[in-house]
C-alpha cells in the first residue's frame, strides 16, 4: 500500500499546472500548462478565440510565442525560442469563433551547466496578437504557471513506454545498487500486474540497458482511469526505494 500510495502522488503532482491567460473582454485567450515527468516537462501553450466573430492574427515571422522558465533567483534556465530559426515572413493565422489551436514544447530539465535540481520553477508565456489590417502595435497576452521539477531518480533513467490494451513494451536504463529491479503495473485502486523482476545486467553504478513486455488482461483494464507502471529497487532490508513512475496507457 505504501508503494500504491507513492505511485499515486507522483502521478497526482505531475498533472498539468495551468495558468490562468482569460482576457476578461471575450477575446483571443492564452493558457499555459505544464506537466512535469520524472524526466521532462511537457508544455503546451494554447491560444482561443472566445469572441463570436472569426479572427485572422498577424505575426511578423513564423513564431508564435516567448516562453521562458526561471528559477528561484530570477535566472532564465530555458528558453523555448533559444536555438530555433523561425521564417521571417508575416504570416495569418485564422481562428473561427471558439476554435482553439495549441503547441506543445518538451524541456528534459537540462542547461548548459546540467540537470536543474528538484523544486518550484516559475513559467512566464507572452503572445503578441494584432488582427490582420491593423496598424497598431500588437496586444501582447501573457500568462505564468508554476513548474514543480521532481528529483532526479537515481536508478531509472530514458524510460520510454509503448503498446495498448493492456500490451506493453518498456525500454530504459537501470543503475540498481543491488543490481536487480522489480515493477508493477496499477490502476490506483488494484494491482493489474504483480511484482516481477525487471530483467538487467547492471553493474552499478554503471547504467545497463533493459528491456521487458507487460501483459494485462483485457478483463482487468479499467474503464475509466489510467495504467500506471512502477518501477523500483529494494534496499538490503527488503524496503522500496527509487521508484519511477511512468503512465502505460490512459482509459478515458
Amino acid at each position: 500500500m505504501l508503494r500504491i500510495a507513492a505511485v499515486l502522488f507522483m502521478i497526482f503532482a505531475s498533472l498539468p499546472m495551468n495558468g490562468s491567460g482569460a482576457n476578461a473582454e471575450g477575446g483571443p485567450e492564452v493558457s499555459l500548462s505544464l506537466n512535469p515527468g520524472p524526466e521532462s516537462a511537457e508544455i503546451k501553450v494554447g491560444l482561443i478565440n472566445s469572441s463570436d466573430q472569426a479572427q485572422v492574427f498577424e505575426f511578423p515571422t513564423s513564431q508564435r510565442y516567448d516562453l521562458i522558465i526561471r528559477d528561484k533567483s530570477g535566472e532564465i534556465v530555458y528558453d523555448a525560442s533559444a536555438g530555433k530559426s523561425f521564417l521571417q515572413a508575416i504570416q495569418y493565422l485564422k481562428l473561427n469563433p471558439g476554435e482553439f489551436v495549441s503547441w506543445t514544447e518538451s524541456w528534459d530539465y537540462e542547461t548548459a551547466s546540467g540537470r536543474v535540481g528538484e523544486g518550484s520553477y516559475s513559467a512566464e508565456l507572452s503572445i503578441p496578437l494584432k488582427r490582420k489590417g491593423e496598424t497598431h502595435a500588437s496586444v501582447v497576452l501573457r500568462d505564468k504557471a508554476q513548474l514543480d521539477v521532481p528529483e532526479e531518480n537515481p536508478a531509472f533513467r530514458k524510460v520510454e513506454v509503448s503498446g495498448e490494451n493492456g500490451v506493453y513494451e518498456v525500454r530504459g536504463e537501470a543503475a540498481a545498487e543491488t543490481g536487480r529491479f522489480y515493477y508493477t503495473a496499477e490502476d490506483g485502486h488494484q494491482v493489474l500486474a504483480g511484482e516481477a523482476a525487471g530483467p538487467s545486467d547492471s553493474k552499478f553504478p554503471d547504467w545497463s540497458p533493459f528491456h521487458f513486455k507487460i501483459n494485462i488482461p483485457e478483463k482487468s483494464l479499467p474503464e475509466n482511469g489510467t495504467v500506471i507502471l512502477s518501477l523500483y529497487e529494494k534496499d538490503k532490508e527488503g524496503r522500496v526505494i527509487h521508484t519511477y513512475a511512468a503512465v502505460l496507457e490512459n482509459f478515458r
